[in-house]
């Protein structure tokens, strides 16, 4: 059917079949839509911003679609292994 529109469900399948041939487990086509706002708020778009093109109606439905994917990494830095204290 060239030239004709997918259906929802069409896109669905394809999307599945995709992940499925990559061997992803675990996602849909939904699944970008927060891997993409996570993506964005890292780049330092504000929840505002994503909440706008999201089209939510409110901040806690977008803090759970960015919340997803975010992985929260701790500022603590060590040196391994950890450095000795030299003797006098």
């Amino acid at each position: 059917m060239s030239g004709t529109a997918f259906t929802r469900s069409g896109i669905y399948s394809a999307f599945m079949r995709a992940a499925d041939t990559a061997g992803v487990a675990g996602i849909n086509p939904k699944s970008l839509r927060s891997f993409a706002a996570t993506q964005a708020k890292r780049q330092g778009a504000s929840m505002e911003e994503l909440q706008e093109g999201l089209g939510h109606t409110s901040l806690t439905t977008t803090d759970g679609y960015v919340r997803r994917h975010e992985i929260r990494r701790s500022k603590i830095q060590l040196s391994l292994p950890p450095e000795t204290a030299k003797k006098a």
